[in-house]
């Protein structure tokens, strides 16, 4: 017959909710004249069973074009762009798998497949998964960011251009840390167990600065470089594990909290005292180890540049 699924719509649309005929004016007032079915008519199914839509220059039944049948209508459209939106939901057995898992396999394997049935449709995260995305997205470009500051400081102090890369060099230990403390308790990483990796990420680097900084006055007081490195894991173990195991111990409460209220703070926590336990053991070794690699590179630098010839 010619017609169109809008024209359909429109025409049965226009029998119940009526269709402007014309306007008329009264006095500043400007009144709509619609017209539609009676009232009578509007509240019985026989009248769309009856209905006679215009099609080809001729009425025809409403049948002959539409399968009618009873069903649940929305009671609420929603639309962005112009375009309607279906939302789907459902309810995630963390026990088994977590929200992110599910929504990368539905984007990535199971839309593609019946893709191609409905080119015109588009499918989107929304809620969490919305605002995880967007989130990790400027919480990344705003980490490496202050990483950046914190280099730049560093070499202020140091007036070095390599030896911050000796004190940031133990941040992915802590991010370790960070992801063995949720596997043992087993949680799941979060959004905000990245909140708590980027204040991880200080306190490593205040850990291995005083390694560092104590190699330095060492150098400056005529002390051997060899000794000067083994002096500094010795004598700075001690406020560093203090100052490690004080943290850990002060976020230990909300680890173990079993509130609610508590249960958003708790990767958080884990991703700080876990991070910072694994991190300290790691650079109490680990940076001593680094600055000797610098310190023999930088010494060899020097004595290449002293024993090479002149032109």
């Amino acid at each position: 017959y010619g017609v169109t699924l809008e024209e359909v719509a429109a025409q049965v649309r226009a029998a119940y909710f009526g269709a402007e005929a014309v306007r008329i004016q009264r006095d500043r007032e400007e009144i709509e004249v619609r017209v539609r079915y009676s009232e009578a008519e509007r509240s019985t199914l026989a009248t769309v069973r009856n209905q006679r839509i215009f099609a080809n220059g001729a009425y025809i039944p409403l049948s002959a074009v539409a399968d009618i049948s009873i069903g649940d209508a929305p009671s609420i459209i929603n639309r962005k762009d112009g375009r309607r939106v279906f939302t789907l939901t459902a309810d995630v057995d963390t026990a088994v798998t977590t929200g992110g898992v599910v929504t990368n396999r539905m984007l990535q394997e199971v839309w593609p497949q019946i893709a191609e049935d409905y080119p015109d449709v588009t499918v989107e995260p929304g809620g969490q998964q919305e605002e995880q995305g967007r989130a990790q997205s400027s919480l990344t470009k705003n980490f490496l960011l202050a990483l950046f500051v914190i280099y730049a400081l560093l070499a202020l102090a140091f007036g070095s251009y390599t030896q911050p890369i000796v004190v940031m060099g133990v941040i992915p230990f802590g991010l370790i840390g960070a992801l063995l403390g949720h596997l043992l308790l087993g949680i799941d990483l979060t959004l905000l167990s990245l909140f708590g990796v980027i204040g991880l990420s200080g306190v490593i680097i205040n850990d291995a600065l005083l390694i560092v900084d104590y190699i330095n006055e060492a150098l400056d007081e005529g002390k051997d470089w060899l000794d000067a490195i083994v002096d500094s894991g010795v004598s700075r173990f001690r406020p560093i594990l203090l100052t490690s195991m004080t943290t850990f111990l002060g976020v230990t409460p909300i680890i173990l909290e079993q509130s609610v209220q508590a249960a958003f703070l708790v990767p958080t926590a884990v991703s700080l005292g876990f991070g910072i336990l694994f991190g300290t053991l790691i650079l109490v070794f680990l940076v001593p180890a680094i600055a000797s690699l610098h310190l023999r590179g930088k010494r060899a630098v020097s004595s290449r540049g002293k024993t090479a010839p002149a032109h």
